[in-house]
């Protein structure tokens, strides 16, 4: 198998019914690498910690009663190859579908007087936005192979999954900040779309 074969659905499968944690993992196990971003930063579950001894432990995160890690090494900026990138966004995508699922499931479990939330018309609206922004995503993704998308094209991608994320939280209110909410998982998201790549001015 080519890279230009490399199928990214096991690692969408994992972001949206395993979590970030679990995804990143298979990311870094499908693609051979630990790549880094243009200004030499990634981040790696505790197994690929030592993959690099020349890079520096900058931060260490909790998710669910598992860690990561922020590693810098500026001599390996830009590193991550195409594979990795495209891989990466297949991960937020499956994640914030994982997002919506949530979302749908709480929404579904609330009532205003008799009726669910799910049901309320400002809601409804607001979901078929997040249902037409991954559908977007997934027609820019589903047919690109690594190489095809340009760097800008990737940070569009991202920049709409950011969005659709922060709608979809507020839909959960509270709750998103749970200790076992997806706030932080979200928080997580965004960093790594930070740390990979060019964010867009919005």
């Amino acid at each position: 198998m080519t890279l230009r074969d490399l199928s990214y659905a096991p690692i969408r499968v994992a972001a949206r019914t395993d979590g970030l944690v679990a995804a990143l993992s298979l990311l870094h196990e499908t693609t051979g690498t630990v790549g880094y971003g243009p200004e030499g930063h990634v981040i790696v579950p505790r197994g690929l910690i030592e993959a690099d001894p020349e890079a520096e432990v900058i931060d260490t995160i909790e998710l669910h009663g598992r860690l990561l890690y922020g590693l810098h090494c500026p001599g390996r900026s830009g590193q991550a190859p195409e594979e990795w990138t495209l891989g990466l966004v297949w991960l937020r995508y499956g994640l914030s579908e994982g997002l919506l699922e949530s979302c749908m499931t709480y929404l579904g479990g609330r009532t205003v007087g008799n009726s669910p939330l799910l049901l309320q018309q400002m809601i409804k609206g607001q979901l078929a936005e997040a249902v037409i922004a991954h559908l977007e995503v997934l027609t820019a993704l589903e047919d690109a192979h690594p190489g095809d998308l340009d760097e800008s094209a990737l940070a569009a991608l991202h920049q709409r999954i950011t969005r659709t994320d922060r709608g979809l939280l507020r839909l959960l209110g509270g709750s998103s900040l749970c200790a076992d909410g997806p706030g932080q998982a979200v928080h997580i998201s965004e960093l790594m779309a930070d740390a990979y790549t060019k964010r867009q001015t919005t």
